[in-house]
C-alpha cells in the first residue's frame, strides 16, 4: 500500500512539473533572437526571478510559449515600470521601450491552478509603500510567494483583483502574525499591520480567510482590481 501511494505522489509531481515546464519564456541578449550573445530560459516551474543577476539590463528580444504570460520589471524585486507579453515572438524590446532594462520578472500560465489569467494587471496583486495605493510598489501573480526585500516593513496598502487573495506575514519565512485580504486595502493601519510585512503570498480567493479590521478601526478596504489589455499593458 505504501508503494502504491508513493507511486501516485510521484506521478502527480511529474504531471505538475511537466505542466509548469510547458510554460516558459526565453529572453535573448540581442535582437532577433540571436543566441550568440546569450539568453535566459525562464519557466513557471521556477517563476521567481526577483533579480536576474549578471543578466541585469541586458535583454533585447523575447519568445513566450503558448498559454504563457511574461511580465518584466525595470527594477529588481518586481518593482517599477512593467509590461506584459503573452505568447508570441518579440524581436526587439526597443519597440516597447524595454531594451536592456529588465531587472526582474514573473512567468506564469494563462490557465492557472484556480483561475484563468488575462496577461494584464488584473492578474497581479500590487503591494504599495504608501496609503491609497501610492508610492513604490511590488507586484505578483497568483500561486507565488517571496520575501518583500526592498519594501520590507514598508507596505501600507494593497490592490487585490477579483478572485485573488493577498497574504502577508510579519516575519521572514512566513513567520509571525498573518493577515489575509480578498479585496483592496487602502491602509493597513486599519488592521494594525502598517509597515509590518516581511513576506507575501498570492493565492486563490477561495482559500482566503479575510482579516477583519481592528476594533479601533472604522474600516478601510474596498474598491476594484486592476485593468489592462489582452497582449501588452505598460505602467
Amino acid at each position: 500500500m505504501k508503494k502504491y501511494f508513493k507511486f501516485v505522489a510521484i506521478f502527480v509531481l511529474m504531471i505538475a512539473s511537466a505542466t509548469s515546464w510547458a510554460n516558459y519564456a526565453i529572453l535573448y541578449k540581442d535582437t532577433n533572437f540571436n543566441i550568440n550573445a546569450g539568453s535566459l530560459f525562464a519557466s513557471s516551474y521556477d517563476n521567481s526571478y526577483r533579480v536576474v543577476g549578471v543578466d541585469n539590463d541586458s535583454f533585447s528580444s523575447v519568445i513566450v510559449s503558448t498559454g504563457t504570460c511574461l511580465v518584466v520589471f525595470k527594477d529588481s524585486d518586481y518593482r517599477g515600470d512593467h509590461i506584459f507579453f503573452s505568447e508570441g515572438e518579440y524581436s526587439s524590446l526597443g519597440a516597447y521601450n524595454f531594451n536592456d532594462t529588465i531587472s526582474s520578472l514573473w512567468v506564469y500560465p494563462i490557465q492557472g491552478l484556480s483561475r484563468t489569467n488575462s496577461c494584464n494587471s488584473s492578474d497581479l496583486v500590487y503591494f504599495y509603500r504608501d496609503s491609497n495605493f501610492g508610492g513604490s510598489h511590488l507586484a505578483a501573480p497568483a500561486d507565488t510567494s517571496d520575501g518583500i526585500h526592498r519594501l520590507n516593513d514598508e507596505i501600507t496598502s494593497i490592490k487585490v483583483p477579483s478572485g485573488l487573495c493577498a497574504v502577508l506575514t510579519k516575519h521572514a519565512n512566513f513567520g509571525g502574525t498573518k493577515v489575509e485580504f480578498d479585496d483592496d486595502v487602502s491602509t493597513l493601519s486599519d488592521y494594525d499591520f502598517n509597515d509590518e510585512a516581511s513576506t507575501f503570498m498570492v493565492t486563490s480567493a477561495g482559500l482566503c480567510d479575510p482579516t477583519a479590521p481592528s476594533d479601533s478601526s472604522s474600516g478601510g478596504s474596498g474598491g476594484s482590481g486592476g485593468s489592462g489589455g489582452n497582449m501588452l499593458n505598460q505602467f
